[in-house]
């Protein structure tokens, strides 16, 4: 039950629970997704790699600006993850999609189109 004043933006907690990992050893990028889910702050990154290394570590920090956290971990590390990229334009080239996709999410491979009845 911390102030409502002393609780971070969920950007500003990012960024320090990145630091307090770096300052740990735990070397990944920045996270690429930053949010609430409730009252949690969710955070995620856009790499098998950062998302491994991440799941593998017991260097969490337990606080943030003083208020006790607990985080969460997955319970396994999956092989593989899928994103959907819904309600994209029928006049979109399957080709300039595949594109835009790779260019922001440089780990996305096996792109591949949903063809809905």
């Amino acid at each position: 039950n911390a102030d409502r004043n002393s609780i971070p933006t969920a950007i500003h907690a990012s960024d320090l629970i990145f630091k307090e990992l770096q300052s740990k050893g735990v070397l990944i990028n920045r996270f690429t997704l930053v949010g609430w889910a409730g009252k949690k702050p969710k955070l995620g990154v856009n790499n098998k790699e950062d998302y491994a290394i991440l799941v593998s570590t017991d260097n969490w920090p337990t606080k943030i600006n003083g208020i006790d956290i607990v985080v969460v971990k997955p319970k396994y590390i999956s092989d593989s993850f899928a994103l959907v990229v819904r309600y994209v334009p029928r006049d979109l080239e399957e080709n300039f999609v595949s594109n835009e996709i790779q260019r922001t999410i440089a780990s996305a491979d096996r792109i591949k189109r949903i063809h809905y009845s």
